[in-house]
């Protein structure tokens, strides 16, 4: 298998908001084991997860990302809107101050 499947044993964020559960298997902590022979006896499912997962990562953590997030903090900056920043469902967000 050239990716690399994973299992979140607990739901960290919400990954219907993230475009659903395609890259990632998520369950209760006692089943971990039960996803991970599922991906094994399925390394067709496993690589579409692994897939999946990588094109998010890139999507949302490439280094073209963050230089779009870093571009909208500083225009933020520059115009004195800026009123923070932060991570909501896997996207960041820059917070700025009403005119």
């Amino acid at each position: 298998m050239e990716g690399t499947a994973f299992t979140l044993p607990l739901p960290l964020i919400n990954l219907t908001r993230l475009g659903g559960a395609d890259h990632a298997i998520v369950c209760p902590p006692d089943m971990i084991m039960d996803a991970h022979r599922a991906l094994e006896s399925d390394s067709d499912r496993a690589q579409r997860i692994a897939d999946a997962g990588q094109r998010l990562v890139f999507e949302r953590h490439s280094l073209a990302a963050r230089a779009e997030q870093l571009a909208e903090t500083l225009s933020a900056m520059a115009d004195r809107s800026f009123a923070g920043g932060r991570w909501v469902d896997g996207n960041y967000v820059v917070t700025r101050r009403s005119a």
